[in-house]
């Protein structure tokens, strides 16, 4: 086998070896990492799992290097002198009539004379880390508008009035961004939460989404939701 012919095979080997942990789940209620804009959008993650687009070997070995970067940064905290409780237990949170309408995991908690913060670490690429210097700058990427809502939850769903976001740009740098509870951010997000176990129940959809940019960037666009032309533009 030539040297040529070996890169060859450990980089077919790799996109095998990540296509074989490429799997979908069934989802039954929203999920605390995945709470984007659009109500309609989580019922039919939850009604139509099954059409979600699969990410392909080289998002799956972004999440995987994700993993890696933030079990490092956990177990660098610990060498800190940090205390850092890491179970990932499952929480769940429950409406009125003890429907589930949110659940989720934290990926730990910190301790600190005797007050518990949890803990989100997101690795970043280095540019987008560069440009995230408080909470709000999350939204200047659709796909990372959602994290504050995902620390909201986990504040909420423990009764803790604080928690940060610990940022990592894959090489090693560090920024770590502090957030208080949001009652009134948490209300919005419990009743979009609400309506969509709602609707699941009742096998029916909420109305599309009024921003034609955020209906074009949903994985549902054109596979199990098609808004109207005539509903704002598309």
């Amino acid at each position: 086998m030539s040297i040529t012919e070996l890169c060859q095979d450990i980089e077919r080997r790799r996109q095998e070896a990540l296509a074989r942990r490429i799997s979908a789940y069934p989802r039954h209620n929203p999920i605390a990492s995945d709470l984007g804009p659009c109500a309609r959008e989580y019922v039919l993650a939850m009604t139509k799992w099954q059409d979600r687009p699969l990410p392909d070997p080289a998002l799956k070995a972004r999440f995987e290097r994700g993993s890696l970067i933030e079990d490092a940064v956990l177990r660098e905290l610990g060498a800190l002198g940090v205390q850092v409780r890491t179970e990932q237990t499952p929480f769940e949170i429950k409406d009125k009539q003890g429907r589930v309408v949110l659940r989720g995991k934290v990926d730990g908690f910190i301790t600190m004379e005797r007050t518990v913060y949890p803990i989100e670490v997101k690795s970043l690429d280095p540019n987008v880390f560069r440009s995230i210097e408080a909470v709000e700058d999350f939204e200047k990427y659709p796909w990372a508008a959602k994290y504050p809502r995902q620390l909201q939850a986990y504040l909420y769903a423990h009764n803790l009035e604080a928690g940060f976001f610990l940022l990592d740009d894959c090489k090693g740098e560090w920024r770590l961004l502090p957030m208080m509870l949001d009652y009134a951010a948490m209300e919005k997000i419990l009743t979009r939460c609400e309506q969509a176990v709602e609707h699941r129940d009742a096998g029916t959809l909420p109305d599309y989404h009024t921003d034609p940019a955020i209906c074009r960037r949903c994985w549902a666009f054109g596979r199990v939701c098609d808004p109207p032309v005539e509903y704002h533009g598309l």
